[in-house]
């Protein structure tokens, strides 16, 4: 099974970096384990109120061209 990782924290705050990074090994151990192939890992640190978010996008993109069967996200 094909997946993307999305990681995403809401501010530039030096404290949200850690945040996204465990976000990256959790989700990167989960596919690891279930034998999944990691096409790519999407990170930003974007509000979630804003719908055009570059990382989003290029999530929604692998989705609607079918790259990929599924996101992991936390």
């Amino acid at each position: 099974m094909k997946v993307v990782i999305y990681c995403r924290v809401s501010t530039e705050k030096e404290a949200q970096d850690s945040s996204i990074e465990r976000q990256r090994m959790e989700l990167s151990k989960v596919a690891s384990q279930k034998g999944f192939d990691v096409v790519d890992i999407v990170s930003e640190k974007e509000s979630g109120y804003d719908v055009d978010r570059e990382g989003m996008l290029t999530v929604l993109d692998y989705v609607t061209r079918n790259t990929v069967d599924a996101v992991l996200v936390t």
